[in-house]
This record gives C-alpha cells, sequence and structure tokens, in this order.
C-alpha cells in the first residue's frame, strides 16, 4: 500500500523551476545568509507558514531577513526565528529589538556563552 503523502505537499519548492512557492522569499533570504546553504523546507513549511498568516509575508519576511542578518549562518535555526519572532521586530526608530539573551554585535561564541552562564541561576 502506497504512502500517504506528506501534509504540507504543495508547501515545499516547487517541482517546476522557476515557479515561485509561498516560501520563496523565506529561501531566498537563508540561501543568500548562509552563502548558498539549501534551506530546510520542511521546518520553514512548517514554522513559517502558520506565522504568515499572523504576520503577513512582506512583514514576516522583514523580520525574517534581520534575523538571518544578525545570527551567524551555521546557528541559524527557523525553530529558533519562530520561537523569537516578536523580537525581531522593529520599534518606532526603526531598528530592531533585541532581548538581553541574543548575541550581541561582534561578541565572539565564547563570550556569548560566558555572558549567558553567568546570568543563570
Amino acid at each position: 500500500m502506497p504512502k500517504a503523502p506528506p501534509p504540507h505537499l504543495g508547501i515545499l519548492p516547487s517541482k517546476r523551476p522557476g515557479e515561485p512557492t509561498p516560501l520563496t522569499p523565506y529561501g531566498d533570504i537563508w540561501f543568500t545568509a548562509t552563502g548558498g546553504g539549501e534551506p530546510p523546507w520542511g521546518q520553514m513549511a512548517r514554522w513559517l507558514i502558520p506565522l504568515q498568516r499572523v504576520h503577513g509575508q512582506p512583514e514576516l519576511a522583514a523580520r525574517f531577513a534581520r534575523y538571518c542578518a544578525s545570527v551567524p549562518g551555521q546557528y541559524l535555526s527557523v525553530t529558533r526565528f519562530a520561537n523569537t519572532v516578536g523580537a525581531w521586530a522593529t520599534n518606532t526608530s526603526g531598528t530592531a529589538r533585541r532581548s538581553w539573551d541574543d548575541p550581541q554585535p561582534g561578541e565572539s561564541v565564547d563570550a556569548y556563552i560566558a555572558r549567558l552562564a553567568r546570568s543563570r541561576p
């Protein structure tokens, strides 16, 4: 008996090259941020499509672009972005809000881990 198709079929990248999908803008952002890395289409379908319904595609794509620009490529995570999507909105001055536990600009990974370790009970 054949297996049922996955529930997100039709949301994943199109089988026809050049045909955009709802995930195309996020895949392009990921591809650029990682220097050509293959986007995790399944995770994007699971986490970004529901968020897109809430925030709208232009706003969510802008937040995702800010996230990808702020996090080193090897640490990018669609799940982490989805869980912190509010932190990537812009405030009234047009700058992205940052949480105290986000990596700071120019902070090394070791300094970031040490700062988090000092702040936890």
